[in-house]
């Protein structure tokens, strides 16, 4: 682990964006811990540290070559992860990008459209969002993206990458790897912030607390095991 990413999977576990109770996923499938970024951005210190990992992973891609130039937030947990992005890549990286966002319905009167913000000439576009479990909704963003291109004759807007804060690292309803299938079907790749596996494990052997069935308090071996088995039957 990078050093960002240490920090950010403590914060997950400090914020209780991260906690271990039987819940289920949107496709129905039980999971024996859950994700929710909404309690990390309950306050101004917490959504802070969330937009800088953001920033972190991003500037890391743009140094390596990745040409970017406007960040996307699907409406609508995305729009404040992008916005917060954003700010955090110029206060932290001196980097200046734009950020869209989309509506859930086209706007008919005002401004109009599907999109707050503009695509600037030659626009890089970079998806800003939570986790990947179906892909849903990264999908119907780059549809969204993709069909605004064409109907506007503007073939300079591409769509570069894709950025979420937890890699579940687990299969699809068809059994295969959730974020490998959407490349493979969109040619985007995804880049995240951590790992389920990396982070779990990190938390395990650092003992450091985390919300357990309500209670804060550090992962035990049972806990730990069952995420194990977990995995093995829906991981990667």
């Amino acid at each position: 682990m990078e050093e960002y990413q240490a920090r950010f999977s403590e914060f997950l576990a400090d914020s209780r964006a991260l906690f271990f109770e039987k819940k289920f996923l949107r496709d129905g499938r039980p999971t024996p811990y859950f994700v929710n970024l909404g309690a990390a951005i309950n306050n101004a210190s917490h959504a802070e540290r969330l937009s800088d990992a953001y920033a972190s992973m991003i500037a890391g891609r743009i140094e390596k070559g990745l040409r970017v130039t406007t960040l996307f937030g699907p409406a609508y947990k995305g729009i404040s992860l992008a916005i917060g992005a954003q700010s955090s890549l110029w206060r932290e990286h001196g980097i200046n990008l734009g950020v869209v966002y989309d509506r859930k319905e086209a706007k008919d009167h005002g401004e109009g459209g599907m999109f707050i913000g503009d695509f600037p000439e030659n626009a890089g576009v970079y998806l800003i969002d939570d986790v990947i479990t179906s892909a849903q909704t990264k999908e119907d963003s780059l549809r969204k993206i993709r069909d605004y291109s064409k109907n506007e004759n503007r073939n300079d807007i591409s769509v570069v990458g894709c950025g979420i804060a937890f890699d579940r690292q687990q299969k699809n309803l068809a059994g295969e790897d959730a974020i490998k299938s959407f490349t493979e079907r969109t040619r985007v790749s995804v880049d995240s912030i951590v790992g389920a596996k990396e982070t779990i494990r990190y938390l395990f052997e650092l003992g450091h607390p985390l919300i357990i069935n309500g209670l804060r308090q550090r992962m035990d071996t049972k806990t730990y095991d069952n995420f194990q088995r977990y995995m093995e039957t829906y991981g990667t």
